[in-house]
């Protein structure tokens, strides 16, 4: 098991550095890492012969880091495929634990959910370097991901509270 596995939960991937960046008048953490997992030889999708295309920088929030923001610099290789068909396929690795739709890794995606039950977005955010917006996003998401188990109701001493309603 490697450093980034233990630390980040991130497979396939080393720890190149860890810096003090700064955005604005936030400070937080980069740290940056380099896939370094098997690269396919042929296209997976047409099994023509794969050529270097580059690496793409991928940034990616996680959860705070000794006590401040962090944001994973994460450089992966890419690779495309030119068969006799004229269709060119490009293969860019998926890493492990990191939700590439939301630009955030699985437990920082967790940690904020939990968080905006207990915290309001606006505080949450402040952690993340996110907006208020974005954590609101991601809370939607995780309740329509899991509707079927989730069911939010209000408190009835709260309803009660709220109306001037006396309970018997």
């Amino acid at each position: 098991m490697n450093i980034a596995q233990e630390l980040l939960g991130i497979t396939d991937c080393d720890i190149v550095s860890i810096v003090d960046d700064k955005k604005g008048e936030k400070s937080y953490k980069r740290v940056r890492l380099k896939y370094s997992g098997d690269t396919p030889e042929v296209c997976p999708t047409c099994g023509a012969k794969l050529y270097k295309h580059g690496n793409r920088t991928l940034e990616i929030v996680d959860t705070p880091l000794q006590g401040f923001p962090a944001v994973l610099e994460i450089t992966v290789p890419r690779k495309r495929c030119c068969n006799e068909s004229g269709e060119k396929h490009v293969w860019q690795p998926t890493i492990s634990n990191v939700d590439a739709v939301r630009a955030m890794s699985t437990r920082a995606f967790r940690d904020i959910t939990q968080r905006s039950l207990r915290n309001t977005f606006e505080d949450t955010a402040i952690d993340y370097m996110l907006s208020a917006n974005t954590i609101k996003n991601t809370f939607v998401d995780y309740m329509k991901i899991n509707e079927q188990s989730l069911r939010f109701a209000t408190p009835t001493f709260i309803f009660q509270y709220a109306c001037g309603c006396e309970q018997s």
